[in-house]
This record gives structure tokens, sequence and C-alpha cells, in this order.
């Protein structure tokens, strides 16, 4: 059935739009990382690249995410040609694709992202009463994980505060 579906796929890349190739991405993301997906993966990242500057705020989040959960080899410089897209939008960023996107870039481990995670924040930050307890979660575990301390405290002391007064 994957095999079936990956064909199709494949036959359909110069066809796909922005969207189509993000939700591709991410429904393969969700399926898991497979060696029979990894062609079709490669290929869809290139389309992806192409396709960046017409990508939308959603379909930015979704592919750093599909990215962090199929950990392909050798995409530095798309992550860079991403984030230098999702730049461009971010003030377009709700806060679920904030949280995500950050959570994203916290389990790919790649180099030179810290000055685009310093951005988000600040978008995250202008957008903090949007965070439900998902995106908060998601955003002190990126945190943590990026070991951004001595620039982000303060945002930290902001995001405990929100979930704080969820519980209470």
């Amino acid at each position: 059935m994957v095999e079936r579906l990956i064909g199709l796929l494949e036959s359909q890349l110069p066809h796909l739009s922005a969207r189509n190739v993000s939700n591709s991405l991410s429904a393969l993301a969700k399926i898991g990382p497979l060696p029979i997906t990894e062609s079709v993966v490669s290929k869809l990242l290139m389309a992806a690249d192409r396709e960046l500057l017409d990508f939308k705020s959603q379909e930015l989040a979704n592919t750093v995410w599909a990215l962090a959960k199929l950990e392909p080899p050798n995409t530095e410089a798309f992550v860079q040609n991403l984030l230098s897209a999702a730049d461009r939008k971010l003030l377009e960023f709700n806060a679920q694709e904030l949280s995500n996107t950050v959570w994203a870039l916290a389990t790919l481990e790649q180099p030179n992202t810290e000055s685009f995670v310093i951005k988000l924040l600040t978008a995250a930050e202008r957008k903090l009463s949007d965070f439900d307890a998902q995106n908060i979660g998601n955003t002190l575990w990126a945190l943590a994980t990026l070991d951004h301390r001595p620039n982000t405290e303060a945002f930290v002391v902001k995001l405990l505060s929100a979930a704080e007064r969820m519980l209470f």
C-alpha cells in the first residue's frame, strides 16, 4: 500500500503545489522514516526548495516538523533556506507554528540556527497569550534542549508564568 502511494506521489512531483509538498512531507513523517520513503523524501525536499517562496507559515512549520521526524541526511543547506523563508513570514506564524518550529529545530540539532531561534522566540513572546499548554511545553522542552539559557531567561520566566496561570 505504501509503495503504491509513494509511486503515485513520485509521478505527481512535478505538479505539486507548495501546500501539496508540505502536506506530503508531513504525511510521510507521520508514517515514520522508512527505507522505502528515503528517495521520495529527498525528491520532496528538492521540490520544497523550489517552492519555498510560496510556502505559507503553516507549510514552513509543517515542513521543518517533518524534517525533525524523518531525519533525512544532508539537509543543512535546505534548513537554512527554509529558515530564511520562515524569517520573512515570521509575523504570520501562529502559536502552534511557532512552538512546533522551535521544537523541530531543537530536535534537528542543526548548526547555525541560534539567531533564527531568537527571532522565533521574539515572535512567540508577542503571541504568548495565544499559547496553550502544549505550545508552552514544546517551547520549554526546546529551550532546554537548545541550551540557549543566557539569551532566553526572561522569555522562560514568561512561559512559566503563562503555564502557572493555566493551572490556577
